[in-house]
């Protein structure tokens, strides 16, 4: 698969501009060769309340990406906010287990990293 940037410009439903750094990571890395995807984390859609609900099981603070290299690592993109509470706590346990996790601001730090 080859990387082009011109697909990661393209039109989304959703404004998020966190959303869509996600996206232009996944595609990227995947370009690259890496075996990586998108952690869903939001809940399940109630039908009837016509919302989501949130998963009682569900650990918070799980980035967005998982990555497999040679071993495993996690990646979070934060475009305008920081890390919430439960976010660096999970920071906090990768580096106590020793996995890599990455914060990531632009697709050119990712670019920088995985080049």
């Amino acid at each position: 698969m080859r990387f082009n940037p011109e697909f990661l410009n393209r039109p989304r439903k959703k404004n998020n501009p966190e959303t869509h750094l996600v996206r232009q990571c996944i595609i990227y890395l995947r370009a690259k060769g890496f075996q990586t995807g998108k952690i869903k984390t939001h809940g399940v859609y109630d039908k009837v309340a016509k919302a989501y609900r949130a998963d009682p099981l569900a650990w918070v603070g799980v980035p967005d990406i998982l990555l497999f290299m040679p071993g495993l690592a996690f990646i979070e993109c934060k475009v305008t906010s920081g890390q919430s509470p439960t976010q660096k706590q999970f920071q906090a346990n990768c580096i106590a287990a020793n996995i890599p996790y990455y914060i990531i601001h632009s697709i050119e730090k990712l670019e920088e990293m995985f080049g």
